[in-house]
């Protein structure tokens, strides 16, 4: 190990655990509550504790969790926490695989330069997206977790462990499907040739949940998944190019805060980031192409991540999808700003430029998570609690057992009211699905209540409104009334 990459790993650990602290306390502050989503992941773990099997409906067996691997791993915590606190549990595990990902990237640091792996890990330490990732309780720390690593074992020609890796991230995010294609790339490029044998464990981890999944669910392929593709931005509803750089700033983390990006001077500021760092990924992206580095799958990573979205014209808003190919993106920006910099200033300019940038740096990404989480997902998480949670608890202690009940969205509300649930985009209930498909996703929402008739309605104000303005609204009058009301949401019970 060089000096350079001695010092770096010195300053990297630091600010790993410098990111471990900043994550621990937005969790406590967060007490921990989760994102929504999360908490439909959750009640699939509850349930198969409790010996009702993967399913989030008793006896209804849809697959409507787009992870399950990581409902296997919640449902392990659940065994030795109580529900209550799983928040608490994923945040800490999830911090966990934050840090052991960054280590796993500072073990590459050879491929780019100490240096480069550095601002790396300073950006996935400190850098808002990634930090708010690690303790909302989604899956995707773990992602990152198993990226980080099967490059490692990649670079020490252990394929048969990357293999197993590469087959276990699809049961963690569909998008594993683009990782395994990524390495067979970066396989072809460096001219590696795997033994057949060793790609007998990530096969034998696909067959022996088509195994399951097929007999189990009908399919291996999520019903969340595909009850997702199209939503927010049809391919029909804007330019492509709007689609395009919409779909571009989401995936590289690119986004500008509300109030400004908003404005004339937002606009400009964000092209011109876009286009300097788009130019500086096609920079680093060919550095990586001639090194034969094992991080060219980061690049080929964030591409494939861009045609998948487009195809499939998936969700393209702020979230976590984003995040493997933030840092898929981000780490080839770094590579390319080094290239260039390596190109054009003196070893002692560069130097000199880092020790004063990287504080600079370090206080800007970390005021800034710390702030801007405070003004936007801490509100969140009281919304949750307040709203979201206490409508289902009012359902849980008012709905008889086998009562049935409908929603807009069904993470804390379901996971609080814990009855048979219709939920209205399809994620956990095929039938709803099949209804629109039947109608030729023409159906209007009060159609949907009087094919189930539940026993309970919970819906925001968006959708109270059109339940109560539009179709039979009078039928849904003369059978259902308000029974409660909060920030967020209302409740309404059928007529007895």
């Amino acid at each position: 190990m060089t000096a350079e990459s001695r010092s770096a790993w010195r300053g990297a650990v630091v600010l790993i655990a410098a990111g471990v602290a900043l994550r621990l306390l937005l969790l406590y502050w967060a007490r921990g509550t989760m994102v929504d989503d999360a908490y439909i992941t959750t009640r699939y773990s509850l349930n198969l504790v409790e010996g009702l099997g993967l399913v989030y409906n008793e006896g209804v067996r849809a697959l409507g969790v787009t992870t399950p691997l990581y409902a296997f791993w919640a449902a392990a915590l659940l065994l030795v926490v109580p529900a209550a606190h799983i928040g608490y549990a994923l945040g800490l595990a999830n911090i966990a695989a934050f840090a052991l990902a960054a280590l796993g990237l500072l073990r590459l640091a050879d491929e780019v330069g100490g240096r480069t792996m550095a601002l790396v890990v300073l950006v996935l330490a400190l850098y808002l997206p990634f930090v708010d990732n690690s303790t909302i309780g989604m899956e995707t720390p773990l992602f990152l977790l198993g990226i980080a690593w099967s490059l490692v074992l990649f670079r020490q020609r252990r394929f048969a462990w990357v293999s197993l890796l590469a087959g276990l991230l699809i049961l963690v995010r569909p998008e594993g499907v683009l990782w395994a294609l990524s390495l067979g790339l970066v396989l072809a490029v460096r001219r590696e040739r795997p033994s057949p044998r060793d790609l007998l464990p990530g096969v034998a981890v696909l067959v022996a949940w088509v195994a399951f999944s097929v007999p189990y669910y009908g399919s291996p392929i999520p019903q969340s998944l595909t009850a997702k593709t199209g939503w927010v931005v049809p391919a029909a509803a804007e330019s492509a190019l709007g689609r395009i750089t919409t779909t571009f700033a989401s995936l590289a983390l690119l986004e500008l805060p509300p109030r400004l990006a908003g404005t004339a001077v937002g606009q400009v500021a964000w092209w011109a980031i876009a286009v300097a760092t788009a130019a500086l990924f096609v920079i680093g992206a060919r550095v990586l192409y001639r090194r034969r580095s094992v991080l060219l799958s980061f690049p080929v990573l964030f591409l494939l991540y861009m045609v998948f979205y487009l195809v499939g014209r998936g969700r393209v808003d702020f979230s976590w999808y984003g995040i493997p190919s933030g840092l898929a993106y981000l780490t080839t920006v770094f590579v390319g700003l080094a290239a260039l910099a390596r190109r054009l200033l003196s070893v002692r300019l560069r130097v000199r430029g880092l020790a004063v940038a990287a504080p600079v740096l370090v206080l800007a990404l970390l005021g800034s998570s710390v702030v801007v989480w405070r003004a936007t997902r801490l509100p969140y998480t009281r919304l949750l609690r307040e709203s979201y949670g206490a409508a289902g608890e009012y359902v849980d202690r008012h709905a008889a057992p086998d009562a049935r009940v409908f929603l807009d969205e069904t993470g804390m509300i379901g996971w609080r009211a814990r009855r048979h649930v219709h939920e209205l985009s399809g994620i956990i209930s095929a039938e709803v699905t099949a209804s629109f498909a039947r109608a030729g996703w023409k159906l209007d929402l009060a159609d949907l209540v009087r094919e189930y008739e539940p026993e309970f309605l919970v819906f925001n104000g968006y959708h109270l409104e059109w339940l109560t303005t539009r179709g039979d609204a009078e039928w849904v009058g003369e059978h259902y009334e308000i029974v409660a009301e909060f920030s967020n949401h209302t409740v309404l019970e059928k007529v007895k």
